[in-house]
């Protein structure tokens, strides 16, 4: 698995090249040192505060960072988010780096937030997926946990969860969670997607943990909820967004997961100022 310095030294390598030709010209080898400010331009929520010192850890050179608020904090338009001080150069060639991370996983948390204000009234905990950026899951399940969520299943390896082609590749609903069963180990809990209320009793019957129903109604995700009575964990997916998700989470369900936490994320305005 890819660790964060080695994540951080390909993202310098493919911004920085054989060199930052801008700065190298202007400054030359004596840059001198500065102070600069990470602000807010608009509100949010803040996450990935700190890959500041991993960029600039990774640029090999000295620079002094003051974190001001924590990760899951909200800010507002202006907020001082960090102080830097030391060498220019190394500043100006971190600076967009920087901002792309902050900008981004402060998107994530910030829309994060909102959604799961707009269902504060009722059970369901948002839930992220597998639909997230290569190489920055980690990073981007850590933002939706700081805007409110719940993060779940950080890969293939620790939770089981058997979708519609592992059940067409075993043969049957049966056959796919039998084999799971015996061949997993038990502290991993078996989930199975579905997506139409047929399947539920059979689902329920085999004793399964956790039920996905997959691109149902909320009409259907409701009558599914009645059914199952607390009987196994279950979750909405699929296609939910902020204009729907309140219908959602009145149904009943333990959680709502949806890829829009991170796919619809906007990225906030953020800037590093001298």
């Amino acid at each position: 698995m890819l660790s964060d310095r080695e994540l951080i030294k390909l993202a310098i390598d493919e911004d920085l090249g054989t060199g930052d030709i801008t700065t190298d010209a202007i400054l030359g080898r004596s840059s001198g040192t500065v102070n600069a400010v990470v602000a807010a331009r608009e509100q949010g929520v803040l996450s990935g505060s700190e890959l500041i010192e991993l960029v600039f850890q990774g640029l090999g050179s000295s620079v002094k960072i003051e974190r001001l608020i924590e990760d899951g904090s909200e800010f507002e338009k202006g907020t001082v988010l960090a102080e830097l001080g030391g060498d220019t150069a190394t500043i100006l060639k971190g600076e967009r780096l920087v901002l792309n991370f902050l900008s981004h996983l402060s998107g994530v948390a910030t829309h994060t937030a909102r959604l799961a204000r707009i269902i504060s009234d009722y059970n369901a905990k948002l839930l992220d997926t597998r639909k997230t950026t290569p190489l920055l899951r980690k990073w981007e399940k850590r933002a939706v946990v700081h805007g409110g969520g719940v993060s779940h299943r950080m890969g293939l390896y620790d939770h089981v969860l058997i979708k519609d082609n592992h059940i067409a590749a075993a043969g049957s609903i049966e056959a796919a969670i039998a084999r799971a069963r015996a061949n997993c180990s038990p502290v991993h809990k078996i989930e199975i997607e579905i997506d139409s209320l047929d399947h539920l009793e059979t689902v329920v019957e085999l004793e399964v943990d956790w039920v996905m129903l997959d691109n149902m109604s909320a009409d259907d995700v409701r009558k599914a909820a009645a059914y199952c009575n607390g009987k196994v964990i279950l979750e909405a997916s699929g296609g939910i967004t902020a204009e729907t998700i309140v219908e959602y989470a009145k149904t009943g369900v333990d959680y709502i997961s949806c890829g829009d936490l991170i796919k619809g994320a906007r990225p906030i305005d953020i800037g590093i100022d001298f």
